[in-house]
């Protein structure tokens, strides 16, 4: 890989982490650039490494100089065109992530940027993290406390964990006596102290309570490693027994001379020097901050923040007793032994970014999404859940919960509410607003049954909350015939899923290609051959033989995505439970024509989620929701009691009897979505196939005997009939231009977002095309062939 690090900081802890980061990527021979200011520091060491150097000036504060450290960045970056790029600190963050380019992009806090302010600046840099959410790969964290604190703004980035280490062979705890001699430190009980002299350190509230440490240990002396902004202020205050010596390249030699180790930081991700300290079998008194107690588990003392008394007495306490000091030390070095080692976490590093570079060129997918069903449902007040949008954190199961108590609520409920959003109206004491989904936020109630209502039981559903009857076991219904490995393969894709009462039951029509054959035996799988039997004939028959209520019908060919059978029992779970589910699926492509078809011609799983305002006017002008009364035999689950009332599936039909099962069902039944329960399908090779298909789906509209189907797939076909016709006047060139720009709306803002190619944004029209009029074709053919009967 030819990796960019890019970082301010040229001094202290931030370029120590860049330093260990592009020595071991040289080892393993990589191509390893640092783009920083030129100079002593990070710059000649890197370039020492055998690292090249790219001079970047830049200050450590935002301001008007931005603009042109951005351009500067990005001619190295143009120039370089490396295969990803590692930001270090706010400010290569900031500039970093103002370029535009399609390189992959780590960014790496070292403790959040706007920790480091306050008011006004402060809710500006929040603001720009949680944007700059949305323009970064991922966001590497040094513990879990900094990804939460993320993750609770609203960062929506990939996040990792992986942690500072140190690099336990060459650190290793040296002798107290041979380090103060070479130093020239007194024999007396020492404190030492590493940092910038800058704010977030602390040293001023270290140098605020030595007085009272002297008192309780008169001979005590500190000795601040490091310098800063503050240094001057900081020497200025003259207090005694404080020794001052600055930058040091032999700062392990002052670790190893302190009876102390001293970290009185504000904030923190995790602080490197703890890790040194402890793994030099020191003991540590620290602020709490972030990462800190992950790091240090049960040893060294960590005192609540501005404690300043509770962390004078910590100090005192252990230089007056040297022999709990040195047991406490010994407990660091062992817990740095197991949560601390560099070269784990070098190889965490080197993981993650070579599976940046490997997938930066693969086609987006919804895996991130594949465990939603088991993560808790989410209130956030409507300001949080702005925060949540902006940043790309939004979830599946984020409701907006309105008080009802304030001026303008109903107005924001139904705003809210308006985009998609489920909204849960806290008082109790009065009605919600006309589309607030539900009141109560500790026991949601359900209003009218809605779709906004729909989607609020979803969410309830998936979170384990209103759902009060006991899971059902689950009856999967797979026919087959002639499917080859691939049978083989979904047969352990939905193994893998089952309970121990469920079960497989696989109708075969007669496979003669051995697949049945191969097939590994299991107690949960049943197999039934019905020679001849087609599609809807061997689903009728699974559903007959099978042991249980709830039934689930999925194809060969598609992949079930974790989750996929417990999404269809939890929703079968409710107190209510539905009629029918239909879950969603996930069309593969593997050229652009494929990729013009998933994106033009089928409903993505999150908009099924979460509709927005663009996809629900799209769906009402022209018909192309989601809609789960529409079911597909790839991913649809049912009752038994459903199945009976609408007659099974029909076997008259040779295809679409998916859908018109699902409309059967609806006349009586309640039909919802299960948007976790997702497959991934592989679409028909080439368009001949695909037009094909879609004829078929046209066929079955007028064998079904549904007027709706049959009037939406006549109605789209004939504007494509219309259209010649507008063009010849003005104002029908006008129209028509409206209306196809209006109908390729939201496939052009899907390829948008997934960053496609042009050959894939030429082909939409074509995908949609071949879709609509391959059913217009197939619906004429159905209408003359009951002519014909008739006649």
């Amino acid at each position: 890989m030819r990796i960019l690090h890019v970082s301010q900081p040229v001094e202290a802890g931030v370029p120590g982490v860049v330093l260990g980061l592009v020595a071991d990527e040289l080892r393993q021979g990589h191509d390893v650039h640092v783009a920083c200011p030129a100079g002593p520091g990070l710059a000649e060491r890197a370039g020492a490494l055998g690292a090249r150097h790219h001079r970047w000036e830049a200050v450590r504060s935002p301001g008007p100089s931005v603009v042109s450290e951005t351009r500067r960045l990005g001619a190295i970056v143009r120039r370089l065109r490396p295969d990803v790029i590692v930001l270090h600190s706010a400010k290569a963050g900031l500039s970093g992530r103002l370029l535009r380019h399609r390189t992959p992009v780590v960014y790496v806090p070292h403790a959040w940027s706007f920790e480091a302010v306050t008011g006004r600046t402060q809710r500006m840099a929040q603001t720009w993290e949680v944007l700059a959410g949305r323009r970064t790969d991922v966001v590497m964290c040094v513990s879990a406390d900094e990804m939460a604190r993320g993750r609770s703004l609203g960062v929506g980035a990939r996040a990792e964990v992986v942690p500072n280490g140190v690099d336990l062979e060459t650190r290793r705890p040296g002798d107290r006596a041979a380090a103060r001699a070479v130093l020239a430190l007194a024999e007396v009980p020492t404190v030492v102290c590493v940092g910038r002299l800058a704010e977030q350190k602390g040293v001023d509230r270290l140098l605020e309570v030595w007085p009272a440490i002297r008192a309780t240990v008169p001979d005590a002396e500190l000795v601040i490693v490091g310098d800063g902004p503050d240094a001057a202020d900081l020497r200025a205050r003259d207090v005694e027994g404080v020794r001052f010596v600055g930058n040091r390249d032999d700062v392990d030699r002052f670790l190893a001379a302190a009876d102390v180790v001293a970290l009185p930081s504000r904030w923190e991700s995790t602080p490197l020097v703890g890790l040194e300290a402890m793994a030099a079998a020191r003991p540590i008194v620290a602020f709490e901050v972030d990462g800190l107690r992950s790091a240090m588990g049960d040893t060294g003392i960590i005192i609540e923040q501005d404690d300043l008394i509770a962390y004078a007495a910590a100090v005192a306490d252990l230089l007056r007793d040297p022999t709990r000091a040195a047991a406490i030390g010994v407990a660091a070095r062992h817990q740095v032994e197991g949560t601390g080692d560099l070269q784990h976490n070098l190889r965490e590093w080197d993981r993650i970014l070579q599976g940046l570079v490997d997938g930066k060129h693969s086609p987006p997918t919804s895996s991130g999404d594949r465990n939603a069903g088991r993560r808790p449902l989410r209130q956030l007040p409507v300001t949080s859940l702005v925060a949540q949008v902006l940043g790309g954190a939004f979830r599946a199961e984020d409701v907006a919960v309105v008080s009802g108590h304030r001026r303008g609520d109903r107005v924001r409920a139904v705003a809210v509410a308006a985009t998609g959003i489920p909204v849960l109206w806290a008082d109790e004491s009065t009605d919600p607003p006309r589309g607030a989904a539900a009141r109560g936020v500790g026991a949601p109630v359900l209003g009218p049954a809605d779709e906004r209502s729909g989607r609020l039981a979803q969410v309830v559903g998936r979170a384990g909350a209103g759902s009060t009857a006991s899971p059902p076991p689950i009856s999967v219904v797979v026919t087959a015939l002639n499917e080859g490995v691939h049978l083989q393969h979904l047969v352990d894709g939905l193994l893998s899923q089952l309970g121990e009462d469920d079960e497989i039951l696989l109708v075969d029509g007669g496979s003669s290609d051995g697949s049945v054959e191969a097939l590994r035996r299991h107690p949960s799988l049943r197999i039934e051959v019905v020679p001849g039997a087609g599609i809807s004939e061997g689903r009728n028959i699974g559903v007959e033989k099978a042991d249980h209520e709830v039934i689930v019908c999925t194809d060969v060919g598609c992949e079930p995505a974790p989750g996929f059978v417990d999404a269809f029992r939890g929703a079968f779970s409710a107190e209510h439970p539905p009629s029918l589910v239909s879950g969603v699926y996930v069309a593969t492509a593997r050229n652009a024509m494929e990729r013009a078809q998933a994106l033009a011609c089928y409903p993505q799983p999150t908009e099924v989620r979460r509709p927005s305002a663009l996809v629900t006017a799209y769906t009402r002008v022209f018909g192309t929701g989601f809609d789960p009364r529409f079911s597909v035999g790839r991913c649809v689950g049912f009752s038994r009691t459903a199945w009976r009332q609408a007659g099974g599936f029909p076997e008259h039909l040779a295809t679409g009897e998916d859908v018109s099962f699902g409309l059967a069902v609806a006349r009586d039944g309640v039909c919802v979505a299960a948007t976790d329960a997702v497959v991934g399908w592989h679409q028909r090779d080439g368009v001949r196939a695909t037009w094909r298909m879609y004829r078929g789906y046209g066929r079955a509209s007028t064998d079904g005997g549904d007027v709706l189907l049959l009037a939406r797939d006549a109605a789209r076909g004939a504007a494509y009939l219309l259209v010649p016709a507008l063009a010849t006047t003005r104002t029908g060139r006008r129209l028509a231009a409206f209306g196809v720009a209006g109908y390729l709306s939201l496939p052009v803002v899907r390829a948008a977002r997934a960053g496609v190619g042009p050959a894939t944004f030429a082909l939409l029209p074509v995908a949609m095309a071949v879709k609509d009029l391959g059913k217009l074709a197939g619906a004429v053919q159905g209408v003359v062939r009951r002519m014909d009967r008739v006649a």
